[in-house]
């Protein structure tokens, strides 16, 4: 009886197996078709990536620009400070 199980455990498994190997191969034919042809939908997400990374360049430089921006403030409140000494100064 346990070779009897163990007969049939194996079959079920090499079933399973030949099952799954199947689903594989049929899932690799469509995924390989997917993007075979010209102006497909694969084709246009990539397109569509790139662009977007290429729009969104950009955005690495803003802690830069935030950085100069402070910078620039700073200069414009001592020259804003200055103006107010001299303005105070002359009344």
């Amino acid at each position: 009886m346990p070779g009897l199980m163990l007969g049939l455990s194996m079959v079920a498994a090499t079933a399973l197996l030949l099952t799954v190997a199947g689903y594989v191969i049929a899932i690799t034919r469509v995924l390989r078709g997917f993007g075979a042809r010209q102006g497909c939908d694969l084709e246009k997400i990539v397109g569509a990536l790139k662009a977007i990374v290429a729009e969104t360049a950009i955005l690495n430089a803003i802690p830069e620009v935030n950085k100069e921006l402070r910078t620039i403030g700073a200069g414009l409140q001592s020259i804003d400070g200055h103006l107010v000494t001299v303005v105070q100064a002359q009344e």
